[in-house]
């Protein structure tokens, strides 16, 4: 179990491993992923870290403001970015409001800190001409042109996350009501619209097969296709085709959607809905990417007083 293997790693850090683990613990009943409580963990260890090197006291009753700056400043003088800063901020915060509501501690060190910005984050997406190269060295005549073809418009049209496209079974499949039922985050289900591109090309892959197996992505070896494979498959494909200026993953196909789902008109709320996130916070970095032109466009087709009479 990956939250065992956590915990027997966090065993070995001086002062505080049984608070960590049942830090972990906690998270793991909540229904966060082995992906979240690693992000946890790793970000802990570099705060266990600094304050060793520092020669700092890490106990949660006695750590101060001064050592979160400290720690922070450290961070920041690495030369890893803001993204990075912000995530290892966050997880420590989680941490310490954890302490708070465990009466570990009566306040956390880190109340009266801001959370470090990321600033402003241009977000590079696949354009028409590169997905047509990428599904050109997809042939769909064969079993594994077909399963890579219909992988890439699958991502493509329904932007969910690559964790939740190879957790896909046959039984989540359901081509009369054209959606799909996807495992998110806190193994949250919903439903998701399967264009009919993707569709037929997930048809048609499904036609080279002759198995009994009940996931939908396979290998070669007839085996469940995992999140490294494909995002190992989308990477190769990038490769080949010389893709330039944008990086060739699972998650590019991801934030492709969004942003043309948002300028086509589609509502913020709607694409929360649709990409499984709890909160519209996340969604905001994508606004960013809609420009004026975009606005004035869906305004002219919506016609917001259509019917009005003066």
């Amino acid at each position: 179990m990956v939250y065992d293997k956590l915990l027997s790693q966090v065993a070995d850090l001086p002062r505080q491993p049984a608070l960590l683990g049942h830090f972990l613990l906690a998270k793991k009943v909540e229904g966060r992923s082995p992906r979240t409580l690693q992000w946890y963990q790793e970000a802990l260890q570099t705060f266990e870290r600094f304050c060793s090197r520092q020669d700092l006291n890490r106990e949660p009753t006695t750590v101060t403001p001064l050592q979160i700056w400290m720690w922070l400043a450290d961070i920041q003088e690495t030369g890893v970015s803001k993204n990075t800063i912000n995530n290892r901020f966050r997880a420590l915060r989680a941490f310490f409001n954890w302490c708070v509501a465990e009466t570990v501690i009566d306040r956390s060190p880190m109340s009266n800190i801001h959370t470090p910005s990321v600033g402003s984050v241009i977000i590079r997406v696949f354009s028409p001409e590169h997905v047509r190269d990428l599904l050109y060295l997809c042939p769909p005549n064969t079993w594994w042109g077909a399963r890579d073809r219909a992988i890439i418009l699958a991502l493509l049209h329904t932007g969910i996350r690559l964790s939740e496209l190879t957790g896909l079974q046959l039984s989540d499949l359901n081509f009369v009501g054209d959606h799909i039922k996807v495992r998110g985050k806190g193994n949250k289900e919903r439903r998701v619209y399967l264009a009919p591109e993707a569709q037929q090309a997930i048809l048609r892959y499904l036609r080279h097969r002759s198995d009994d197996a009940t996931h939908l992505w396979l290998s070669r070896q007839g085996t469940r296709l995992t999140s490294n494979a494909v995002q190992q498959i989308i990477r190769d494909l990038g490769r080949k085709a010389r893709l330039d200026g944008v990086r060739c993953s699972a998650h590019t196909f991801r934030h492709t959607f969004a942003i043309n789902f948002l300028k086509a008109g589609g509502s913020l709320r709607y694409l929360q809905e649709i990409m499984g996130h709890t909160s519209m916070k996340s969604l905001e970095t994508y606004l960013r990417a809609v420009s004026a032109d975009d606005a004035i466009q869906v305004h002219r087709q919506i016609k917001p007083f259509k019917g009005w009479q003066f």
